[in-house]
């Protein structure tokens, strides 16, 4: 559980820190062009991805308990829906081929909190409070 959450938040703050200061040129890599106002709403993303990024920095040595399990839905969801959105995006023609990469990315992600979340904790496999 702590190697999600540390691939997460580093995952996330190299996506996050490009879309921020240059996202522009971050996203002609895969083959979209911003207008104004959407370059906003992906400095405004790339805020959130960064504060996700550091929160999962924060809680990688978190025990078990009430808080973490809603910190690792609410991270499934955040994947689920980017996965949708992104598939989606991908066959409108939103983005190049390289946007199957993305549309991957949060399948894995999603599948890794959703397994965290539901399978392993129903398994009885879920990481004990820690002292």
């Amino acid at each position: 559980m702590n190697i999600l959450l540390i691939v997460q938040a580093i995952a996330l703050a190299l996506y996050a820190l490009p879309m921020l200061f240059v996202p522009s040129m971050f996203w002609s890599l895969y083959g979209v062009t911003l207008s104004d106002g959407a370059t906003v709403l992906v400095q405004l993303f790339a805020g959130v991805a960064l504060g996700n990024a550091v929160l999962s920095w924060l809680a990688r040595n978190t025990g078990h308990s009430e808080l973490r399990q809603a910190m690792l839905l609410a991270f499934f969801i955040g994947w689920t829906v980017g996965f949708i959105v992104t598939l989606n995006g991908q066959i409108a023609g939103a983005m190049n081929a390289l946007g199957w990469m993305l549309v991957a990315w949060c399948l894995i992600f999603g599948l890794c909190f959703g397994y965290v979340r539901f399978i392993r904790r129903s398994t009885g496999q879920a990481q004990k409070p820690q002292p």
